[in-house]
Order: C-alpha cells, then structure tokens, then sequence
C-alpha cells in the first residue's frame, strides 16, 4: 500500500507515451523504481533497534508494498505507481519489478519504459539482453577530457572491499585486486562548456550497474552532485545550495514494438538542472 505522505513525489512522474503495450514515462530525481533488497541480517539489526527504541527504529524501516513482506522500505517506488495506476500489470514480468526491465538511480531522472502485457514484456527482456535498446544520457562534469568526442572502454568489477571500481584493464594489472570483472562501454560527446565544468551526452554500449557515474570518475571527470562516487572537494556548499541531486539524467530512448517498428522518444533537462546550466552561463558560481 502506498504510503500517503509519500505520495506526493508521484505528480512528478510524466507520462510522455500510452499505448496498449507500453508506458513511457519521465521519472523525477528521488523515485526509487523498486523496493530495494534487504539482507535477513540487517532486518534483524533494524528490528532490534525498532525493539530498542521504536521512535529511532521507524526513522529507518517501513514495509514494502506487500509484494515482499520480508524486504523494507522507506519511500514509495515507481512500482507503487504501477501497480496503483494500472493494476493490470501486477501480472506482468518479475514480482516487486512487474512491467520493468531496466532502472534508473534514485537520483537519476529521465525516461523509461514500462511493459504493459507479457508479450510486451517479452519483446523489451529480448532487445536489452541482445543491446538493441538505445539509452542516452545528459551528464554535467566537473573538468574535461580529450578529445572530445571517443569511446570509454573500461571494465567495471568490485574490489576487496565489495565496491564498484572501473579501471582500464587493458593497461592496469589487477591479479588478485579486483573480483567479477565485466567489460562496459560508452560513447561520449562533449556538447558544451561552462568554465571548469562540461555538458556530455553520453550513450550506453553496455549496461552496468552505475556504469556513467563510474566511468566519468575514473576519466577524471566525476558528475556534478554524485554522493557516492564524486571526489568531495567538488562537491563544495556552493553547488549543494544550488543543486541537490546528481546532474545525470536519461534523455533519449529507442527500442522496437511489438509490429517491430522503431520507437524513440527524447525527454528535455527538468528544470532544477536547466537552472544550474544558467548559473553556470551567466557565471554566478
């Protein structure tokens, strides 16, 4: 069920495309897509502090949607939205993921689309597995690169620690440092500059767990308003005051329907990052 003092972050999605198999909607910055996994022990850890203390312990834990009693939640999700507008879908795909195949961050706004049927469902799980779906994305850095316009073709694995790193493993030996290596590239073109900042448009060839956040990171480059993965004198009060999200954002889809005719679509910067490009143009920070 969803919950009401949440549900306010819901008028912001839009939805750009109907049709009876699909849904293309605009998701805002701070939509969480699914619920989010839990480990049995850290349900424990959460319950015990409920125990402890139950002021503290509710700041932390909320019940998921229904569909998995044994995961929590704090926010409303995207599937919530789903499920609440358009009920027939609860039949649709993975439970807790119904009518979804791929994701967006948090934090990350943009276009996505929803399966609507199983045939639907089907087609889309088809065309990500064999990288027929095209995503593009608008993200601003802090710094450049050259040449302006190239190919990141850096792997991302976990190190020792469990946390995701990309690194060149053409060039970097990484016997014994690094676990679960995956190959990941993207395409990037920087289509303006704003003193030490710059605007790229970027084109995912794989499709890896934070794989533009840590590719720009590793290029030197990390995006503006990243928490996890931005070097954090970057990250000055300045641009917090201005801008409280990362600037990354999914501007372009396009994958082929069910009478496999191509479907794009473009979504236009939200506002809170069209503001900061201007701040950013007339010089103010």
């Amino acid at each position: 069920m969803a919950n009401p003092s949440r549900i306010d972050i819901w008028h912001k999605i839009n939805i750009i495309y109907k049709d009876n198999d699909f849904l293309i909607i605009e998701k805002p910055s701070g939509l969480i897509v699914h619920p989010v996994r839990v480990s049995k022990k850290k349900l424990r850890s959460l319950s015990l502090l409920k125990k402890l203390d139950p002021l503290k312990g509710n700041e932390h834990i909320s019940y998921s949607n229904g569909v998995h009693p044994d995961r929590y939640q704090k926010e409303n999700t995207l599937i919530d939205w789903i499920l609440t507008n358009y009920p027939e879908i609860r039949e649709v795909g993975e439970v807790g993921r119904q009518g979804l195949v791929h994701r967006l961050d948090k934090d990350v706004s943009g276009l996505m689309v929803v399966a609507r049927n199983k045939a639907a469902y089907q087609c889309l799980v088809g065309q990500f597995k064999n990288h027929k779906v095209k995503k593009e994305y608008l993200a601003l850095v802090f710094g450049t690169i050259f040449p302006f316009k190239g190919v990141i073709n850096f792997s991302i694995a976990r190190n020792k620690k469990g946390k995701l790193v990309a690194f060149d493993s053409r060039n970097t030996p990484v016997s014994g440092k690094v676990k679960d290596i995956k190959p990941a590239i993207t395409e990037y073109k920087i289509i303006n500059k704003f003193q030490d900042f710059a605007l790229f448009r970027l084109k995912l060839l794989t499709g890896r767990t934070h794989q533009i956040r840590l590719h720009l990171k590793a290029m030197g480059c990390p995006i503006v308003g990243d928490k996890k993965y931005s070097i954090k004198q970057f990250n000055n009060l300045t641009i917090k005051q201005e801008i409280d999200r990362i600037f990354l954002h999914a501007c372009y889809l396009g994958f082929y329907d069910l009478q496999n005719k191509w479907r794009e679509f473009e979504s236009q910067l939200p506002k809170e990052l069209q503001d900061f490009l201007e701040i950013l143009k007339d010089g103010k920070l």
